[in-house]
């Protein structure tokens, strides 16, 4: 199974307050981070969109990502400096600027920042905004901000993606 998530920005003190997120400290946003993904197994793909790390030392990440089980896909947002080499030597398996994949019979953009839908018109699978919106027309949110802290599954993607379609289509009418 395939899941996506995004902005964890492990290690940043500030983001708590800038987000509105439900946590008295950095550590105890790790925690339920690492619990909520402790339901991978090493046959998932979890999809990292982006601003995973913030002020963590190398090995501060590699243990976080060494408690993750699935497969782990970096997807680089803005906050994401170090060099794909470096990012695979600390626990990533593949690292993007973009990528595009196919749920079901649909092809989707996963990148970090939403302004790449310019020039892709298909559906994209986005972080960057945090907890601005959850999902427009072809554009859905996996920022943990509106996502209760969890990595969403590629059939809720799907479904959302379809409600979109859907109401985008009855609309027209």
């Amino acid at each position: 199974m395939k899941y996506f998530t995004s902005d964890w920005h492990d290690g940043h003190k500030n983001i708590i307050k800038y987000c509105d997120r439900p946590f008295k400290s950095i550590e105890e946003q790790c925690t339920v981070l690492l619990k909520n993904l402790s339901y991978l197994t090493e046959e998932d793909k979890l999809y990292v969109l982006g601003d995973c790390f913030f002020s963590r030392t190398d090995e501060e990440i590699r243990m976080f990502l060494n408690c993750i089980k699935s497969k782990k896909i970096l997807i680089r947002g803005n906050h994401d400096r170090k060099s794909m080499k470096s990012w695979k030597n600390l626990g990533f398996d593949a690292v993007y600027k973009h990528l595009i994949i196919t749920i079901s019979d649909t092809q989707f953009l996963l990148v970090h920042d939403p302004v790449a839908v310019l020039v892709f018109k298909g559906p994209t699978i986005c972080g960057h905004v945090h907890n601005l919106w959850k999902n427009q027309p072809n554009l859905l949110n996996v920022s943990v901000d509106v996502r209760n802290f969890r990595p969403v599954s590629e059939h809720e993607i799907w479904l959302e993606n379809r409600a979109l379609n859907l109401k985008k289509t009855i609309g027209d009418l």
